[in-house]
C-alpha cells in the first residue's frame, strides 16, 4: 500500500497530479484490500495491532519517499546512496535501541543456522538487490 500513499501524499505535499491511470490504480489496490479482508469486515476485527502495524509502516515510508523527493527537489546535490545510507543507520540504530531495551537483542544472537540463513536471503535478495 506504499506506492498508493504515496500517489495520494503526492497530491497534498507536492501538488502533483493524480492522472486518471492513477486514480484507477488507488481504486484498485483499495478494492483488493477490501476483498483481502471482507470476511472480517467489522470494525473490531478490522482494528487490530497487526493491521494498525502495518498501516502505520506503509504511511511512514511513504513520508520517506516524499521527504526524499522534496529534499531533493530543493538540493538537486544530495547523493542518493549517501540518504538511503544515513536512513539505514538510523533505522538500525533505533532498532538496536529497542533491542537492548526489551533484552531481545540476545535472542538474535542465538539463531540457528536456518535462521541466520533465512536471514541473510532476506538482507541480500529483498533489501541490497531490490
Amino acid at each position: 500500500m506504499c506506492p498508493v500513499y504515496v500517489m495520494i501524499f503526492s497530491k497534498f505535499f507536492l501538488k502533483e497530479k493524480i492522472t486518471f491511470i492513477k486514480f484507477v490504480s488507488i481504486l484498485g489496490c483499495f478494492l483488493g484490500l477490501y476483498l483481502l479482508i471482507q470476511q472480517d469486515l467489522n470494525l473490531k476485527g478490522l482494528l487490530n495491532q497487526g493491521l494498525l502495524w502495518a498501516l502505520s509502516s506503509g504511511i511512514l515510508c511513504a513520508i520517506i519517499v516524499k521527504l526524499n523527493k522534496k529534499a531533493n527537489q530543493k538540493n538537486n546535490n544530495i547523493d542518493t546512496i549517501s540518504i538511503t545510507f544515513i536512513q539505514l543507520l538510523d533505522a538500525s540504530l533505533a532498532l538496536l535501541t529497542y533491542q537492548i531495551k526489551n533484552d531481545s537483542f540476545i535472542k538474535v544472537l542465538n539463531l540457528d543456522l536456518s535462521n541466520i540463513i533465512l536471514l541473510l536471503i532476506l538482507a541480500i535478495i529483498h533489501t541490497a538487490i531490490a
